[in-house]
């Protein structure tokens, strides 16, 4: 009988994992005559008292073992370091590598249902460890036509994994790319900023309230903001980012982002919050907050690292920003510790001196 679509490996996994779920038949009870397929038009017999259930639980075991291994590939320590050309290499062949025992794994899980059900084909016996299966999934062995008969077994690819490794990518991409002002956020400032915010809203709930972040970089602060709502949805959130580059990032991170300079923005709905950490040449910090707290929601919070230069540099911008910070109704500003952007948290390292100021609109101020 001809195949009417299906793959053979592909429709024995079907038939293998359909045993699995619904379970074998129960003793003594006579297995059915030999038919066609709903899956493909081949002929099987799922017949579990000729399977081989001491190899199936060794390749299952072998498959369950596996998965340490594959979790410190894709997720190694090494991505936990300051990245360098260097790093980002071996990060990128460990994940190669993960991916590939990630398929060995999903390989011999196959190949232990069929056991069990006893409908692995001939061509597959001989697969008895993990070993033989790499070498002949990864064409390491001579048999091309196994190869793609085994693949024909892998999952499809998981559109979330995917997006992870692309955000990697894109990421890794960066090292020594000169962007100006781009400098992201250490985690640590992150939480700091949303705390700061959430108490001076007195609302640490944020579902329903909007967010901007006017230099969104690739999204360190956003990224903190979802970590700080969860479990919860968390506010409706917009990226702002003249860099291409970046607003890349930002888009594979699924959040709403706009390729601009944040002095051109007009927004549709003024933001409940605003979280920023501009870029600081040329006195832009001290620009940028002041147009953030003008375009803030009355009663909205603004939450603002800035540099050190404008709080005691005489030229005008900086005596305007100071002038003006020092009139608002309800505001505060705190030196950020020497370093705090240095370490393993920081993307790009920096000793540059910086504070974070906080600023409450008033509810009777207009847009």
């Amino acid at each position: 009988m001809t195949s009417t679509g299906y793959p053979l490996a592909k429709m024995l996994l079907l038939r293998a994992m359909r045993a699995a779920v619904i379970g074998a038949p129960p003793a003594g009870e006579p297995v059915s005559e030999p038919t066609a397929s709903d899956d493909a038009g081949f002929i099987v017999i799922d017949d579990p008292d000729r399977g081989d259930h001491k190899l199936a639980k060794k390749l299952r075991e072998l498959a369950t073992a596996m998965s340490p291994q594959i979790e410190r590939k894709l997720n190694p320590a090494t991505a936990q370091q300051n990245l360098t050309h260097r790093r980002a290499g071996i990060i990128a062949g460990m994940r190669e590598d993960g991916l590939k025992l990630q398929e060995t794994q999903q390989v011999l899980f196959a190949l232990a249902a069929m056991h069990d059900a006893g409908t692995c084909p001939e061509h597959f016996s001989h697969l008895k460890s993990k070993t033989a299966v790499d070498s002949a999934l990864h064409g390491y062995g001579r048999s091309q036509r196994l190869c793609e008969q085994l693949k024909a077994l892998l999952a499809p690819p998981d559109p979330e994994q995917q997006r992870r490794l692309k955000i990697q990518e894109l990421e890794h991409s960066l090292i020594s790319v000169k962007i100006p002002g781009f400098f992201p956020t250490p985690a640590s400032l992150v939480r700091r900023m949303c705390e700061l915010a959430a108490l001076k809203l007195d609302r640490f709930v944020w579902d329903g309230l909007t967010l901007l972040e006017p230099s969104a970089g690739k999204g360190d602060i956003l990224d903190g903001v979802k970590k700080f709502c969860e479990p919860l949805a968390g506010p409706e959130m917009v990226a702002l980012e003249i860099s291409y580059k970046l607003t890349e990032i930002l888009t594979a991170k699924g959040y709403t982002t706009r390729c601009l300079d944040f002095i051109d923005y007009r927004p549709a709905k003024q933001p409940d919050i605003i979280l920023m950490n501009p870029p600081f040449e040329h006195e832009h910090d001290a620009r940028h907050v002041i147009l953030a707290y003008r375009l803030l929601k009355p009663g909205g919070v603004l939450v603002a690292i800035t540099g050190e230069g404008i709080w005691f540099r005489e030229n005008s911008p900086s005596q305007d920003f100071r002038n003006w910070f020092s009139g608002l109704a309800s505001a505060g500003q705190e030196k950020l510790p020497s370093g705090s952007f240095t370490g393993s948290e920081s993307f790009r390292q920096t000793g540059v001196a910086a504070r974070m100021l906080w600023a409450v609109k008033p509810e009777e101020e207009v847009f």
